[in-house]
């Protein structure tokens, strides 16, 4: 592997800094990272085993998104959250942070990889914890423990480094949480290195992967990324009656939202006639609908010419 630091008395090889972010993204690439473990093995609830093939194979999608961004820029107040925390402290003692943001790769699985975020280092001496840090818009995601595809991460992690232990430190909408991620020596063994390798094994004979979840927007995308063209008059014939229902199943979806359509306009403009000039209807309950007046400038070549009025209609409801 290029540029690969040999690292003395460890189980993982350093491939490169994650602070050059292109050989880190081509790096990681060549193998399976720990946040990708959980989509292979179906465990997360966005992204399945194809979106990470269409990715393995440079078809994936922008990796830094405003989210990714925004998670990393965080990252440092995480940890100052973690290491400031009483009960972590009464548990841990006082703790000195050291950030990683390297990729590293498993001497014995090369194609095991991952990207740790931080250790913090006991102030007196002793073993380092390595830390994980996240961040959730949903506030109940960690209340009985780490989501699924969270801790086949973590598990992961410990595969590649060896560690026995990994602190994830997680801040939530409006509070801090940390939790100990125990490593499953059973689940690495039985499970996540069968899948990790028959999963890698699919990528270098480009062979896609079975799909479960084609509801998935994710799955949606990397269908059309893994197959962006059509052959000029190549035709297949299929035999299985499954996809005769489906194209009669489209067709009523197709009806049944024509009418749908047609029925939520006639209740909107039902809606309208009533209220006539007034803003806002007020319903029992605490529902009401609004139909407010906006308007919109409109410029022709320079200063403003006029304004568009329109009205916008929308639903409430008072919690």
């Amino acid at each position: 592997m290029e540029g690969v630091s040999q690292v003395s008395n460890k189980p993982y090889n350093v491939l490169c800094p994650a602070d050059d972010r292109r050989a880190w993204l081509e790096a990681r690439r060549g193998g399976i990272g720990a946040s990708d473990i959980g989509a292979i093995m179906g465990l997360n609830p966005w992204k399945d085993s194809l979106a990470v093939y269409a990715d393995k194979l440079g078809l994936g999608e922008e990796e830094s998104s405003e989210a990714a961004q925004l998670g990393l820029a965080l990252e440092p107040a995480i940890v100052q959250l973690l290491i400031s925390d009483q009960q972590f402290k009464g548990e841990f003692g006082e703790m000195k942070p050291q950030r990683e943001q390297r990729l590293l790769a498993s001497r014995k699985h090369s194609y095991l990889r991952c990207t740790l975020d931080y250790r913090v280092r006991p102030k007196g001496g002793g073993k380092p914890l390595v830390v994980e840090c996240k961040r959730t818009s949903l506030t109940r995601s960690y209340d009985e423990g780490p989501p699924k595809h969270v801790w086949a991460q973590a598990q992961q992690q410990m595969l590649v480094t060896g560690e026995d232990r990994i602190v994830l430190a997680v801040l939530l909408p409006a509070a801090f949480r940390w939790m100990v991620v125990e490593r499953d020596e059973a689940f690495i063994r039985q499970t996540l290195i069968p899948v990790a390798a028959d999963f890698w094994r699919r990528v270098e004979q480009q062979d896609p992967p079975p799909i479960k979840d084609y509801y998935l927007p994710a799955v949606q995308r990397a269908i059309q990324r893994i197959y962006p063209e059509a052959k000029a008059g190549k035709a297949i014939e299929v035999d299985d009656p499954c996809f005769a229902e489906m194209w009669r199943r489209l067709e009523d979806i197709a009806e049944t939202k024509r009418e749908l359509e047609q029925d939520e306009a006639a209740i909107r403009a039902q809606i309208q006639a009533a209220m006539g000039d007034a803003e806002r209807m007020i319903l029992p309950g605490g529902l009401s609908f609004s139909w407010k007046t906006q308007r919109r400038p409109v410029y022709e070549r320079g200063p403003q010419k006029g304004e568009t009025v329109y009205r916008v209609f929308r639903r409430h409801r008072i919690k």
